[in-house]
C-alpha cells in the first residue's frame, strides 16, 4: 500500500462504518438527533455513532523520532502489516471504535495503534490556524473560526511541520468527529507542511430530480471532495470541488427513499384524523409521540 491510497481507504472506511450507524439519527430534515434528544450544532457538537481516528504517515524511522522526542509515550507501538483494503478495515475495526491515534509505516505497509500522544511536543513551532486551514473548516459559513479546532487537530497540523524531513515527507490524516454541515458528521482530512491539502465530508441535496451521484440516494447524501492549493499571495484556496461516487470504491448505492417520505406524510395525515375522535390533552399528548417519532 502506498501513501495516495491512505486517504482513499480513510474515505471508504468513514462511507462504510461510520455513516451507516448514524443514519437512524438523522431526522427527515437532514439533522443529527444527539442521544439527549437535541440536534448537532455545526462546529462544535461531535457525532457519538461514529469513529473517529487520526494517522500520521511517514516511512521507516517515524516511530523512532517521536519516542525520542517523548511525542510517543508509553511502550514501543506493535505495528501489524497491512496488504489491502480488507486488512486496512479488520485492523481498524479490531480497534473496537475506540477513537485513537496511529503511525503508519508507508515504505513498508505496517500500522500501530499508539497508547498515549503527547498533544504538546516541546519541539514544535506555534501554530498559525489561518494560514494552515481554510476558513470553512469547522462550518460551511466560516462563522466559526478555525481556532476552536482540538487537540488532534492541532497536533495533526504540528507533527508534520516539525518532522518531515528531505527523505521523509510526515503527513497527518483524520477522520474527524465534529458535526459538519447539518447531517452532523464529521469529515475526512489530510494535512501536509503546507497545510489542509484535501478533504471529504457528507452533504444532503434536498433535490429530488437531482442524479447525483449519491454515497446514499435513500437520504439524499452526497459526498464532496474538495483539494487545495496556495494563491500567489499565498492564501489556502479550493484547487477543486468533485461529488463521489461510490461506486469508484466498489459501494452501490442504495434507492431514494422517496416512497418513504410520502409514506411518512400519509401516516402522519391518518395518525391525525383519526386522533380527532380523541379528546383534549390526550389527543395532544399523542399526536406529540407520534410526529417526533417520524421527524
Amino acid at each position: 500500500m502506498i501513501r495516495n491510497d491512505l486517504f482513499s481507504l480513510l474515505v471508504r472506511y468513514h462511507i462504510e462504518h461510520n455513516l451507516p450507524p448514524s443514519l437512524p439519527h438523522v431526522t427527515r430534515r437532514s439533522k443529527l438527533r444527539l442521544p439527549n434528544g437535541g440536534l448537532s450544532v455545526e462546529g462544535a457538537t461531535e457525532n457519538p455513532y461514529q469513529q473517529g481516528l487520526l494517522i500520521i504517515a511517514d516511512g521507516e524511522t517515524l516511530a523512532d523520532r517521536l519516542q525520542k522526542t517523548r511525542v510517543i509515550l508509553g511502550g514501543v507501538p506493535e505495528f501489524q502489516k497491512i496488504a489491502d483494503w480488507e486488512s486496512f478495515r479488520n485492523y481498524l475495526e479490531s480497534q473496537d471504535g475506540v477513537d485513537g491515534a496511529y503511525l503508519m509505516d508507508t515504505v513498508n505497509g505496517r500500522i500501530a495503534h499508539v497508547v498515549e500522544l503527547n498533544n504538546n511536543p516541546d519541539n514544535t513551532e506555534p501554530l498559525e490556524l489561518s494560514d494552515l486551514l481554510p476558513d470553512n473548516f469547522l462550518s460551511c459559513d466560516g462563522n466559526v473560526p478555525v481556532s476552536n479546532v482540538g487537540t488532534k487537530t492541532r497536533l495533526a497540523l504540528r507533527l508534520p511541520r516539525a518532522y518531515s524531513t528531505g527523505q521523509e515527507r510526515v503527513e497527518a490524516l483524520q477522520i474527524k468527529r465534529t458535526a459538519y454541515l447539518s447531517l452532523g458528521i464529521g469529515k475526512v482530512t489530510r494535512i501536509t507542511p503546507e497545510g489542509l491539502a484535501e478533504e471529504f465530508f457528507f452533504e444532503h441535496d434536498p433535490n429530488p430530480k437531482s442524479e447525483g451521484p449519491f454515497i446514499n440516494k435513500k437520504y439524499g447524501i452526497v459526498g464532496i471532495h474538495r483539494t487545495y492549493e496556495r494563491t500567489p499571495e499565498g492564501e489556502l484556496r479550493v484547487a477543486t470541488e468533485t461529488r463521489v461516487d461510490p461506486q469508484d470504491f466498489g459501494i452501490e448505492p442504495t434507492p431514494r427513499r422517496g416512497w418513504g417520505v410520502a409514506l411518512g406524510c400519509a401516516m402522519k395525515y391518518v395518525v391525525s384524523s383519526v386522533l380527532v375522535y380523541m379528546s383534549g390533552s390526550t389527543a395532544q399528548t399523542a399526536i406529540s409521540n407520534v410526529m417526533s417519532l417520524l421527524k
